[in-house]
């Protein structure tokens, strides 16, 4: 049997059956069996699986529970560093911490809040932040 692996924020290296994880991507909500994180899984062909944090405040129902894998070194990218420093749009230099990663902070210069979206960047061989911003509202 083909499986899927992924490894969450805590580090923990997970495998599912490939066919249970592709069914519900982007929609089943699944929960690490180590740390407890929620997540929805998203895929790269043909083999790359990631997990996307759901906020805490979202409520739940039919979680797929996770397995563990043999070995993290299985997975090609390292784990995520303890912090991460990147600057928001208006310039000021935030830290999200790896408990914030895929969660919600509030910028200290602008106070817009950000979503703090963890990515492995294939280019600088790094984990990096890449806030997404609400969107802007239109005045009538």
């Amino acid at each position: 049997m083909e499986t899927a692996q992924f490894r969450c924020q805590c580090g923990f290296v997970h495998r599912a059956p490939r066919e249970k994880a592709l069914s519900g991507l982007g929609v089943a909500h699944w929960r690490c069996t180590d740390c407890g994180r929620r997540f929805v899984l998203t895929h790269v062909p043909p083999e790359v699986f990631a997990p996307v944090y759901l906020d805490p405040g979202v409520r739940s129902t039919g979680l797929r529970e996770t397995g563990s894998a043999a070995s993290a070194a299985s997975l090609k990218n390292p784990l995520p560093p303890p912090a991460i420093e990147f600057r928001c749009r208006c310039g000021q230099a935030v830290t999200a911490h790896s408990w914030m990663y895929g969660g919600i902070a509030p910028c200290p210069g602008c106070r817009t809040n950000l979503l703090l979206a963890l990515k492995y960047s294939l280019k600088r061989k790094r984990y990096v932040i890449v806030p997404a911003y609400p969107p802007k509202s239109s005045s009538a």
